[in-house]
């Protein structure tokens, strides 16, 4: 049996039949690193670097060797769990969104429009919707400026809203998906806001 464990914030690797063994990528229990490039220290001295592969993987840099029963730590790792989670997004009136995070926001990157989607259960965007229901999300189908406007709600860093130039198309469904949005006090997060828990879909009223 071969895998990684966590146990805090080493990873040790397992190898039944090896004493050392060469691995090309590693996979970190699902999690995703918003670091593209991550060092592993061995409490044996020794160090590797890995390049991100995406979705959580790291292909080491070259021939490397981990040795079975040594702690690895990881410098410079950046998981999902310490980013913002949106846990709702609500039709507030007819061209406005209120959006609640888990946790707070660094302030530039909740407020910037284009690291957000709304995607509309139609075969082609209407009203606020910048994307159809089988559209991906692209640079070219983000929210702008010159259609909306985000500010928060209050002092938790936790509440924006967003105020639309028109209005939401009534008894459509629409799904508020946003990406980039760092904790309070980082950078460089590349990824998604939402999972399967987040209640971001609202029909319109």
């Amino acid at each position: 049996m071969m895998g990684f464990y966590r146990s805090g914030n080493s990873l040790a690797y397992r190898q039944v039949r090896a004493n050392m063994i060469t691995l090309s990528e590693i996979q970190f229990m699902g999690l995703v690193s918003a670091a593209p490039v991550l060092t592993l220290t061995g409490d044996d001295g020794t160090s590797f670097r890995a390049r991100s592969s995406g979705n959580g993987s790291y292909r080491l840099r070259g021939d490397k060797f981990l040795k079975t029963g040594v702690s690895y730590r990881i410098e410079d790792l950046n998981i999902v769990s310490a980013v913002p989670k949106l846990l709702e997004a609500k039709q507030t009136a007819a061209n406005q969104i209120e959006m609640v995070f888990d946790r707070p926001c660094e302030p530039a990157s909740a407020v910037k429009m284009t690291n957000y989607w709304i995607r509309v259960s139609q075969p082609r965007p209407l009203g606020i919707g910048t994307m159809a229901m089988n559209d991906r999300l692209l640079p070219s189908n983000s929210l702008t400026p010159h259609n909306s406007v985000i500010a928060q709600t209050d002092a938790t860093k936790m509440r924006f809203t967003i105020l639309f130039t028109q209005n939401a198309v009534s008894g459509i469904v629409h799904e508020v998906l946003p990406c980039f949005i760092n904790e309070e006090g980082h950078t460089g997060y590349r990824g998604e806001n939402w999972d399967h828990d987040s209640r971001n879909q609202f029909t319109a009223r």
